[in-house]
């Protein structure tokens, strides 16, 4: 193989992977006024207790489901739509068998988009503690991150084009 024929496949394989990529970043949600973000407060409870959801950046008449996901306990506390502000104020009560542990509050919109929060569960005694006094762990976590499908469709086109690509490069160069 020249010079010249590697330069042609090597330009036209970085234009596609540019192309794949701008088509991925653009296919994220765009919004106007900058990052939703949703908060819990307070963040450190006892089972039981009331807890205050906010989101904030969100689109106005956008309904969410909110849900409790651990490593062992998930369950769902409801749902709430937002107002015009592009915000929402929705209070949940923490289930009474929600073992003490570290919790992700996950507000999920029907297109998919997901926000999420930090909420801890503690016994009685030790949820008085109050959350700036938490300290930091070095305890792993696991987070779930799904993917709509929307998302694997891009994957799947990534990957059906890299391979195409890449067949036609080699029979293009024997």
């Amino acid at each position: 193989m020249d010079r010249r024929n590697f330069r042609v496949i090597w330009t036209r394989l970085v234009g596609v992977w540019i192309l794949l990529l701008v088509l991925a970043v653009g296919a994220g949600r765009v919004l106007a006024h900058g990052e939703a973000t949703l908060t819990v407060s307070p963040a450190v409870v006892a089972p039981g207790a009331e807890i205050t959801v906010t989101g904030e950046g969100v689109e106005a008449g956008e309904k969410f489901t909110i849900t409790v996901e651990g490593l062992n306990f998930k369950t769902t506390l409801g749902t709430v739509t937002v107002g015009d502000g592009e915000e929402f104020h929705q209070n949940f009560v923490v289930p009474a068998a929600a073992p003490p542990s570290t919790y992700q509050v996950r507000a999920t919109s029907a297109e998919g988009e997901v926000i999420t929060a930090e909420l801890t569960v503690e016994t009685d005694a030790a949820a008085s503690v109050t959350a700036a006094s938490a300290k930091p762990s070095a305890e792993l976590m696991q987070l779930e991150r799904p993917r709509s499908a929307r998302q694997w469709g891009i994957i799947i086109v990534g990957l059906v084009v890299s391979a195409a690509l890449g067949l036609w490069l080699v029979q293009s160069v024997t």
